[in-house]
């Protein structure tokens, strides 16, 4: 620290070098090999921006803003199918359950986000496992798995309520798996 504070003084005031080595005793070449050159200077600062810009630029070249292009869909095919319209979906589970002709069905996305409530599916929602469906109001084909199929309203939502853990769309957790209210109170 007091080597640095010496270079500032020696550089910046009429301290002959002379004076300098004798004032603490080093040889008259240390203190040129001590204090960095104009070149070494530009060399660390070239470092430094080289360090910030190239993640800069491997970021910004990453990215692409081209939209997504789905293949077209045949619709004659998909509109002969079963039809549901989505009636509970919520954003932080993959779970939804839609409304068909023979009741409700829980279904589960693969690998993407449910689909927003009031959306029209087509497909085939009357038996297990992993389907393709048609998302008609967003044009794009999806695959969901199919939980389970011809339930009632309530055995649907309990089933949405299990498989998010016990969250409801559009009603707060208040620990109940049904839905009832927790200030109603049952007479005995």
């Amino acid at each position: 620290m007091l080597l640095a504070f010496a270079h500032v003084v020696v550089y910046q005031s009429s301290i002959s070098l002379t004076e300098y080595s004798e004032i603490f005793n080093l040889p008259l070449y240390h203190y040129w090999l001590s204090i960095p050159s104009y070149r070494h200077t530009k060399a660390i600062v070239m470092k430094r921006l080289l360090l910030i810009a190239t993640p800069l630029l491997l970021l910004l070249t990453a990215c692409n803003k081209q939209p997504i292009v789905r293949p077209p869909v045949d619709e004659s095919e998909w509109l002969r199918k079963e039809r549901g319209i989505v009636v509970a979906s919520d954003f932080g589970c993959t779970s939804f359950v839609i409304e068909t002709n023979r009741g409700y069905a829980l279904l589960r996305m693969w690998g993407g986000s449910a689909p927003f409530m009031g959306t029209t599916l087509y497909g085939n929602f009357s038996s297990w496992g992993v389907k393709t469906v048609y998302n008609r109001t967003e044009g794009y084909l999806m695959t969901v798995d199919v939980q389970d199929y011809w339930l009632s309203y309530w055995q649907a939502m309990d089933g949405m309520a299990w498989n998010c853990g016990g969250m409801f769309p559009g009603k707060a957790n208040n620990g109940n798996t049904l839905g009832v209210d927790s200030t109603s109170t049952s007479s005995k």
